[in-house]
């Protein structure tokens, strides 16, 4: 009894392996944003005509770097989100964020969300103490 429970905790850990390489594969490179929404803590849902890229680099055993530089009309005015930092991709849907702060500090985010991969689009959302953020993405 227990060697086939072994067997089958070392068969789930090289799938769930091959996810994430798959993942780290997939999202590798510089993508273009193409639309950000954000639903607000409150409820409120704005979507945004954006521009801007994200680029994802350096991946290797789950972690890669990213840096995300967006610019947005927000109520007739220019804005901007950049920001950068790692990614920890847990399995081919979910992931964390490592958000690098202007003081040096890190804001850990515990909920991120890959909502498709494809070779040409990715659509991914993560919460922040604002809201969740949505980014579509193509190559």
């Amino acid at each position: 009894m227990s060697k086939a429970l072994l067997f089958l905790v070392l068969a789930l850990s090289l799938f769930a392996c091959d996810k994430v390489k798959k993942a780290e594969k997939d999202i590798t490179g510089v993508w273009t944003i193409y639309q950000y929404k954000i639903t607000l803590v409150s409820g409120l849902v704005y979507y945004y005509p954006a521009n801007g890229t994200m680029d994802f680099g350096s991946c290797g055993g789950g972690t890669c770097n990213y840096a995300l530089r967006v610019n947005y009309l927000k109520d007739s005015l220019n804005s901007q989100k950049y920001e950068d930092g790692t990614i920890n991709i847990k399995d081919d849907l979910n992931f964390t964020l490592d958000r690098n702060n202007p003081d040096g500090s890190i804001t850990h985010l515990d909920y991120g969300r890959f909502l498709l991969i494809t070779k040409d689009d990715i659509k991914i959302h993560f919460r922040d103490a604002s809201g969740l953020h949505e980014f579509v993405l193509q190559k």
